[in-house]
């Protein structure tokens, strides 16, 4: 037997308690799975496994009807979403400082302050760029 606790649609979290069901195959905690209820299918999250329970009879217990997604693919999808989040942070940075970069060593031809302008993080580049109204 399983346990699982039942979308809640008001505030897209899984919580309250654990329903009883037939065990399903390979299931684990965290999936996501299709749950035949009396009112009918509704979205559940495996959140336990191996239950054993004698005062329920396993004849009368619903049944999960599907995965919809394991616990392994969403952390995948997580994990995917998450490096390219960081990659586009990443990609905004450099065009950030690229810019801030190209506008001010526009305005000298002094190779100290050049110097001085290609060792500043980009905050102080766009700091330094507020003085002239860029």
């Amino acid at each position: 037997m399983i346990k699982v606790q039942f979308k809640n649609n008001y505030e897209n979290m899984y919580s309250g308690k654990g329903f009883l069901y037939k065990d399903y195959p390979n299931a684990e905690i965290g999936d996501i799975v299709v749950a035949n209820t009396v009112g009918g299918y509704a979205i559940a999250r495996v959140n336990e496994v191996n239950v054993y329970d004698a005062t329920f009879d396993l004849n009368k217990l619903q049944t999960i009807e599907k995965v919809v997604i394991t616990k392994k693919e969403q952390e995948e999808r997580e994990r995917i979403a998450y490096e390219k989040k960081v990659k586009m942070a990443k990609f905004v940075e450099e065009a950030r400082r690229k810019a801030a970069l190209q506008y001010l060593t526009s305005l000298t031809t002094d190779a100290d302050f050049l110097k001085d302008l290609s060792a500043m993080s980009t905050n102080e580049l766009e700091v330094l760029m507020k003085f002239f109204g860029k």
